[in-house]
């Protein structure tokens, strides 16, 4: 499948956005939110959104990752690392085994209206953000990739609002740490529970 086939199916435009779905597909998905100052990454086996509850990674499957480094490039590099050996650890033995594993990257944009988006398009933070999915893009062994941007997985949606209906639609009251709570919502969303 090509990466705008997969948006596609992960991620429907109109009513079916809304609609719980299963995603019928034998690949896992690797779920990434990239941050400068954090990335969150969840691995889905699955994605059965019809079922009571929607399909939620194990604990063992995500991980909040803080880069180290004096400059920034240094601090994504850092974070590449991490993300794949974290990716390998979970992912090596199904895949071994034939198991196809398709990763999504929320890609950087700006948000309309929004002061914070034109701030970090004004320092370079946005830019650099950018290198920072580049990296992983370029780094992760994987069968697909999708560049998701956000207004597509949450629309305009505030991080308070994603953690209220990540509650919601799990029954999890426990925090996920913050880039975490995103790459996990990720997969919410394309399972229409979000």
């Amino acid at each position: 499948m090509l990466e705008e086939d997969y948006l596609n199916l992960l991620y429907p435009k109109g009513k079916e956005a809304k609609s719980p779905r299963n995603i019928q597909s034998d690949d896992g998905f690797i779920f990434i939110d990239p941050g400068l100052t954090g990335t969150g990454v969840a691995i889905f086996e699955q994605l059965h959104g019809l079922d009571e509850r929607p399909d939620v990674p194990r604990n063992k499957n995500v991980k909040g990752i803080v880069g180290k480094g004096a400059d920034w490039v240094k601090r994504a590099q850092d974070t590449v690392d991490q993300v794949d050996k974290f990716c390998d650890e979970i992912t090596m033995i199904n895949a071994l085994n034939g198991r196809k594993y398709v990763v999504v990257i929320e890609m950087p944009g700006l948000w309309g209206g929004s002061a914070v988006s034109y701030a970090a398009s004004a320092t370079g933070g946005l830019f650099k953000l950018a290198v920072l999915v580049g990296m992983l893009s370029n780094e992760l062994i994987c069968d697909a990739y999708v560049h998701l941007p956000p207004m597509r997985w949450k629309g305009q949606l505030s991080k308070e609002a994603v953690r209220k209906r990540l509650v919601r639609a799990t029954g999890r009251e426990e925090r996920w740490p913050d880039h975490v709570e995103d790459a996990v919502g990720m997969g919410i969303s394309a399972q229409g529970r979000l």
